[in-house]
């Protein structure tokens, strides 16, 4: 991008017919700008600042000023049309084509001088503007030479990776890591061979060392004569999408988890076979070191070992504390978590065998296991390291121990194993219905529209005859059916206005990320059908794999009609909502192309019973 300073001297193309005239501006334009006086016409593929033709060569050469002022669109390159009084009626014609200013022969130099100047003054004024708005741009742009080295640096990578432009324009790009060096010299390479990346998600450092996660776009810049000379990169930081990204699939693993350990205590009857498989998903889930399940003596109200892993020696195996005493006794008595960030700084009974064992325990954590309101134990956790855990981890950490207390319970009353399973389940599904609220929390404008999904979806699915057992499959189908969204940026699903082409292809996988995400859990395989197939239309219009009719699964058709009957009657950030009636006549207008007809039937006779 070439930038004129208000004193620079210009490039100035002289593409008139009579010679005396070309010769005459020639001389006077020669002594504060460069002139060029071409031999061929190709001359106007080439770069300069300002072109003045006669009328002669303007008819001859017409097409070809269009498209060289084409070409840049962005910037304004002046053309200085001179004619004699006779042909101002031709100029005219043409001023409003390509022509931005004439002036009529006999030229004086006065004059010449001026309209000369104030072209090219326009001409600085919009390249400025190009780089005002790269300037202030929010993503961070930046471009750089096909040794990587930069040449511009707008504030917005100064706020993303930390350096000023005067620390890193003419030097190398400063962010990649010496790892990384050979990934970042093949995608500039492809960019200097003609290719555009686009949105293309890297990890690169700041100035302090800390790493970034940045999607990046990069561009070839060709010059007046199509040869890339420089590379144009927009990078937008998307740590904190990448850090939700990560909380997402931590929660995703955390339910898979619980479903393991559910499978665990349903598929054995030995308390310590089962303690010790719990014990293992504990501390893989939790990152732990080591483990333990101290289990209440009803009758002599002592806490004694029942299983552990993690630990060097059995300097734990022979516990026996009553109510009351130590870490574990107090967490049963207080019925509360009890945290202790550093072990090292305490001295009693639980810390001295520790250390004569040389555990080089840390932190710890005890929670009391409690079961329909009976302490059956204490989930012990310890670490040899500072464990730093937020709320989410101590959460999971209660939900685990609530696993580990109905687990012993069950196994200690298998008669009431049944029961103890269907509140298993029920947890299961209220931590779904707290990721269907979280989604709906990021979504604002979608409040509430899960929950009347659930309970029109299920009132269609008994009017057309499935199953009562298979309801819960469908409700939990309902709750998923946008969990694939957690794969689209903020940027987009809360764009207020039209998606373009590649924001819809990135709106549009979002199925599909659903049925990578919950096809692993078999708990969840029969509900996939809903957050899977409910985009798919009758006439095969749909996405993502284009079903056709009866090939779209029964529960994806209820649900899509009842889903877009909703969508349209609710406000978005994007439209407001439609009036019933406009609503109405809509669905019916789609049976046979977006929907079953038989389900808009279906549809419209259970809405009339309410």
């Amino acid at each position: 991008m070439r930038f004129l300073p208000n004193q620079a001297m210009a490039t100035i193309l002289l593409l008139l017919d009579n010679r005396e005239n070309a010769r005459l501006l020639a001389d006077y334009l020669g002594n504060r700008h460069e002139v060029l006086l071409p031999k061929s016409e190709d001359a106007l593929q080439g770069h300069f600042d300002l072109c003045i033709l006669d009328g002669p060569a303007l008819e001859r050469l017409w097409e070809q000023v269009k498209a060289r002022k084409r070409k840049a669109p962005a910037q304004f390159l002046p053309v200085l049309l001179v004619t004699s009084r006779k042909d101002v009626g031709m100029a005219t014609r043409f001023l409003w084509e390509v022509v931005d200013e004439l002036i009529i022969s006999p030229i004086a130099k006065v004059e010449l001088q001026a309209r000369v100047e104030n072209l090219l003054m326009a001409r600085r004024l919009s390249l400025e503007f190009l780089r005002s708005v790269a300037w202030s741009a929010p993503l961070g742009i930046m471009v750089l030479d096909q040794e990587g080295i930069v040449q511009f640096w707008n504030p917005a990578c100064k706020r993303i990776f930390g350096w000023e432009e005067k620390e890193v324009v003419g030097r190398p790009y400063p962010a990649v890591p010496p790892e990384q060096q050979e990934e970042f010299s093949s995608l500039l390479h492809r960019v200097f061979h003609g290719e555009t990346l686009l949105q293309v998600e890297v990890t690169r450092r700041r100035k302090d060392g800390s790493p970034v996660d940045i999607s990046f776009s990069a561009a070839p810049l060709h010059d007046s004569d199509g040869v890339i000379r420089h590379a144009l990169t927009m990078a937008m930081d998307i740590s904190e999408r990448k850090k939700a990204e990560a909380r997402a699939a931590r929660e995703f693993e955390r339910l898979t988890t619980l479903h393991s350990i559910d499978l665990v205590v349903a598929s054995s009857l030995d308390l310590r076979l089962t303690l010790g498989m719990f014990l293992e998903h504990v501390i893989k889930s939790l990152n732990v070191d080591a483990a333990d399940i101290l289990l209440l003596d009803e009758k002599s109200r002592m806490l004694r070992y029942a299983a552990g892993r993690g630990f060097r020696s059995d300097a734990l195996r022979y516990t026996l504390l009553p109510i009351g005493e130590g870490y574990a006794g107090r967490a049963i008595l207080e019925r509360k978590r009890v945290y202790v960030p550093d072990l090292r700084e305490v001295e009693n009974d639980l810390t001295r065998a520790l250390a004569r064992a040389h555990e080089s325990f840390v932190a710890y954590v005890g929670v009391p296991l409690i079961a329909k309101g009976k302490i059956k134990g204490v989930l012990e956790i310890f670490h040899r390291a500072p464990l730093n855990p937020d709320e989410g981890w101590f959460f999971f950490l209660d939900s685990l121990a609530t696993q580990a207390a109905i687990a012993i319970d069950n196994l200690e009353l298998f008669s009431d194993l049944q029961r103890a399973h269907s509140e298993l389940i029920q947890a299961y599904d209220a931590t779904i219905e707290g990721w269907a609220y979280a989604l709906e929390l990021r979504d604002k404008g979608t409040l509430g529209h899960t929950q009347r999904l659930v309970d029109w979806t299920l009132k269609m699915a008994r009017a057309s005859g499935i199953k009562e057992e298979e309801l819960v499959h469908i409700r939990r189908g309902v709750l998923l059916h946008d969990i694939g969204k957690i794969a689209v940026p903020d940027s987009i699903l809360l764009k207020p206005d039209k998606l373009s082409d590649e924001e819809w292809e990135i709106m549009r996988r979002h199925p599909q990320v659903a049925y990578e995400m919950l096809s692993r859990v078999r708990y969840l395989q029969p509900a996939l059908v809903i957050p899977y197939c409910h985009h798919e239309k009758w006439d095969g219009t749909g996405y993502p794999r284009g079903l056709k009719g009866e090939q779209i699964p029964l529960p994806a058709r209820l649900f899509a009609i009842v889903d877009v009957w909703d969508a349209l009657r609710s406000d978005r950030p994007y439209r407001r909502a439609w009036p019933e009636e406009k609503v109405l006549d809509y669905l019916r207008s789609q049976a046979g192309r977006h929907f079953d007809p038989d389900v808009v039937d279906l549809f419209f006779e259970v809405l009339a019973m309410g």
